[in-house]
């Protein structure tokens, strides 16, 4: 499968103890990662997956900053052959992604069922690597125009090929 990179953008993280909370500076890297995605999608004429994919990588990013002990934080976005794949990668092995329902009284929790909803309404899915180091969603660009998906495919590097 022929890919585009759209974007790749890393930050670095501060290492913490476990239960204590991200730092400010590392918590603001959510915004900067969403307003760099928000340009990126609108660079490529894909601003009408904006909101969804913006969503999407607030939630991710946030995870992996607030569920890591890693040092830094990757955000990655390919075309695939009328597919964007969001890729966040924290570095940090870890089991995969548990799926239960949070419970009402929870605060906290509901971020990767927004996540899977999101993928399901745009014929996709989500999920982890193998080792879980890094969170991955896939949406269908279904929506997007015909010229624009084209256009992706046709500038892709010769040397990014990819299985499905």
């Amino acid at each position: 499968m022929a890919g585009t990179k759209l974007m790749t953008s890393a930050f670095p993280i501060a290492k913490r103890q476990d239960g204590e909370p991200p730092s400010l500076a590392d918590a603001s890297q959510v915004a900067v990662m969403r307003s760099l995605t928000r340009t990126c999608l609108i660079d490529h004429g894909l601003d009408c997956i904006l909101e969804d994919t913006a969503l999407i990588v607030s939630e991710l990013v946030t995870n992996a900053i607030q569920h890591s002990a890693g040092q830094e934080v990757t955000l990655t976005l390919d075309g695939l052959d009328g597919y964007l794949l969001i890729q966040v990668h924290d570095g940090m092995p870890k089991p995969p992604l548990a799926k239960s329902r949070p419970c009402n009284s929870q605060e906290t929790g509901r971020g990767l069922w927004l996540v899977e909803a999101i993928a399901n309404q745009r014929a996709g899915s989500w999920g982890a690597s193998g080792d879980g180091s890094t969170t991955w969603c896939l949406l269908a660009l279904s929506t997007v125009p015909e010229a624009t998906i084209r256009i992706l495919a046709e500038t892709a590097p010769k040397s990014a090929v990819a299985d499905k």
